[in-house]
């Protein structure tokens, strides 16, 4: 509701970025596993590993929890501009303003939730498991509203 229905959701500019994709005579349905398998596999794990395990640790070695905590969730939220906020145009990378920050404020709040999950648990898994969900529930949102039907 805070996007509207155009480029500026960024489910609509990912699932634009999944169209692209060279899978021409795909179904929806491999199209669909194809891209949520791989979104809730090695995204959840390798970046919960990264950012909730690895930075998380040299951040807090060197800033403390609190600190490192706030670092290491805004570093994923500017990471994830790639998914949506910077477009590539004719003439180069294009930002989109408030439509960009939304979406950075909302994944770094994510962040401080799967960072939550870690620091209660003592463990990635459950960070890992609420990635994949939101990851699984993304896509699930992406096919089932966004992508041409065949």
């Amino acid at each position: 509701m805070l996007y509207g229905a155009g480029p500026g959701h960024p489910f609509v500019s990912i699932a634009h970025n999944y169209q692209l994709q060279p899978t021409s005579g795909w179904s929806p349905l491999r199209l669909h596993l194809t891209f949520t398998i791989a979104a809730c596999l090695f995204s959840p794990i390798g970046e919960e590993i990264f950012y909730r395990g690895f930075l998380q640790k040299v951040l807090e070695d060197r800033h403390g929890a609190r600190r490192a905590t706030l670092l290491e969730a805004a570093l994923f939220a500017i990471v994830h501009l790639c998914h949506h906020g910077i477009v590539l145009s004719a003439a180069g990378p294009v930002l989109q303003g408030a439509s960009a920050a939304l979406w950075v404020g909302q994944m770094f709040l994510l962040a401080l939730g799967f960072a939550w999950l870690r620091r209660a648990s003592g463990s990635l898994l459950p960070a890992i498991v609420a990635h994949a969900a939101f990851n699984a529930a993304m896509n699930a949102w992406i096919f089932a509203r966004l992508w041409p039907q065949a």
